[in-house]
C-alpha cells in the first residue's frame, strides 16, 4: 500500500511540475530587474521607461507568469553581476553570455540568443597615396622582377640574332638589347630573321601572363587596403589599435592577448570608443553585434565609412541572469516561456525589429513601462 501511495504521489508531482506556472503561484513579492544599457538591447527612453530586445522579451515573459517588478539602472556591467551574485538584485537584463564560470555564483534562463563578438573597422580612404602604396607589396616588386629579368633574356637574344642584318638595330649591347626588345613589342613586323620572329610569339604569351599576374596582385593588395582587412588568416595583429568596452566579454576575451596587438583600448562607454574611432586613435572594435550595429548607425550619419568583418571572432550564448534566491518555479516558467517565445516566432521577429543591419536603433522604439 505504502509503495502505491508513493507512486501516485511521484506521478502528481510530475505532473504538477510540468503545467504552466500560474499567477497565484508566484511568491507575492516585487522583484528587482538589474538592466545594463546597450544599444538594441536595453536602451533608455526617460527615467521610468526602457525598451530594446531584451525589455520586450523580458515584459512578454512577466506578463506571462504575473510577475511584480521593477528595473534598476547599473552602468558598469561587473556590478550588474556583482548585485545578482549577492542577491541585490534578482534578475539581469545586460546581454549577459552564459558561462560555466559565472553558473557558480548564479542561475541562467535558456539562452534566447545566439550571437557573439564581431570586429567594426574603419575603410581606408580611397586616394592616390592608397593606390601607389599597393606597389610596395614584396611579392609584387618579386613578380615585376621577374618580369624584367625574361625581358633582358629575349633581349639578348633579340640583339644576338638581329645585330648582324637589321640596320635598325644597335650594335652595342645594352642599346642593342633595348632596340630587340622595341622591335618585338613594338615593331614585330621589323623583325627580320626566322627565329627572331618566333621568339616573339613567346615574348607575348609571358608579357601577357605576368600582366595578368600583376594586375591580380595589385587588385588583391588594394582592397585589403580599402577594406581594411584585418582578421582573416594568417593576419599579423601587431599594427592593429583595437577597441572595446571595459569589462565586457570582448574585454574578457581579449586582454589575455593584448601583447598580440599594437593597442588595446577598453573605453568606459560606447561614446568614449565611439570617438576613438571617429578621431583614427584606433582601427577596429570588437564588442557584441548590438553594439557594433549601433557603432555603425553613429559612423552613417557622420559619413564615416565603416564596415561589420563577416564572421565571428566567437560566438556567445545570451540569457537572464537570474539570483539563487529566485523560487526555482519561476525559473522553470521563465524557460518554459522562452522556448515557447521561441517556437511561435516572437524571439525571431524581436531579432528582425531590433538586432537587424537594415534597421536603425532609434527607428523601432516602443515604448515599455517599467512594469
Amino acid at each position: 500500500m505504502k509503495h502505491i501511495f508513493f507512486g501516485f504521489l511521484t506521478l502528481f508531482l510530475g505532473f504538477s511540475n510540468t503545467q504552466t506556472l500560474q499567477a497565484q503561484d508566484v511568491p507575492n513579492r516585487d522583484y528587482t530587474v538589474v538592466v545594463s544599457p546597450l544599444p538594441r538591447m536595453v536602451e533608455k527612453v526617460d527615467d521610468e521607461t526602457y525598451v530594446g530586445f531584451e525589455v520586450e522579451l523580458w515584459k512578454e515573459i512577466a506578463e506571462r507568469i504575473g510577475l511584480n517588478y521593477s528595473f534598476v539602472e547599473e552602468e558598469s556591467f561587473q556590478n550588474v553581476l556583482d548585485m545578482v551574485r549577492n542577491r541585490q538584485a534578482d534578475f539581469a537584463l545586460a546581454t549577459v553570455s552564459i558561462r560555466s564560470s559565472r553558473s557558480e555564483n548564479m542561475a541562467f534562463s535558456q539562452p534566447y540568443l545566439l550571437s557573439g563578438i564581431n570586429v567594426l573597422v574603419r575603410d581606408e580612404d580611397i586616394n592616390l597615396l592608397t593606390y601607389f602604396s599597393t606597389l610596395l607589396s614584396p611579392i609584387l616588386l618579386q613578380t615585376i622582377g621577374l618580369y624584367m629579368f625574361f625581358c633582358v633574356i629575349f633581349g639578348i637574344i633579340f640583339w644576338l640574332l638581329e645585330r648582324g642584318h637589321n640596320d635598325e638595330i644597335e650594335h652595342h649591347y645594352w642599346p642593342g638589347i633595348m632596340d630587340g626588345l622595341w622591335h618585338a613589342f613594338k615593331k614585330p613586323w621589323s623583325v627580320q630573321g626566322h627565329a627572331s620572329r618566333i621568339l616573339v610569339w613567346p615574348l607575348w604569351v609571358i608579357t601577357l601572363l605576368f600582366s595578368s599576374i600583376i594586375t591580380a596582385q595589385v587588385i588583391e593588395r588594394y582592397d585589403l587596403k580599402k577594406e581594411n582587412a584585418l582578421f582573416k588568416e594568417n593576419t599579423d595583429y601587431s599594427e592593429v589599435r583595437m577597441g572595446l568596452i571595459s569589462e565586457s566579454s570582448a574585454d574578457i576575451r581579449l586582454t589575455p592577448r593584448a601583447d598580440e596587438f599594437k593597442q588595446l583600448f577598453a573605453a568606459a562607454s560606447i561614446d568614449e570608443l565611439y570617438e576613438a574611432l571617429k578621431n583614427r586613435e584606433i582601427d577596429a572594435i570588437v564588442g557584441e553585434q548590438p553594439l557594433l550595429l549601433d557603432i555603425k548607425s553613429r559612423a552613417h550619419d557622420d559619413g564615416i565609412s565603416v564596415a561589420i568583418r563577416p564572421g565571428r571572432l566567437s560566438e556567445e550564448l545570451y540569457g537572464i541572469a537570474i539570483s539563487y534566491g529566485v523560487d526555482w518555479r519561476i525559473i522553470r516558467s521563465i524557460d518554459k516561456n522562452i522556448m515557447e517565445l521561441r517556437d511561435n516566432g516572437f524571439i525571431k521577429k524581436l531579432e528582425e525589429k531590433w538586432l537587424s543591419e537594415s534597421t536603425g536603433s532609434k527607428a523601432t522604439k516602443v515604448k515599455i513601462d517599467s512594469k
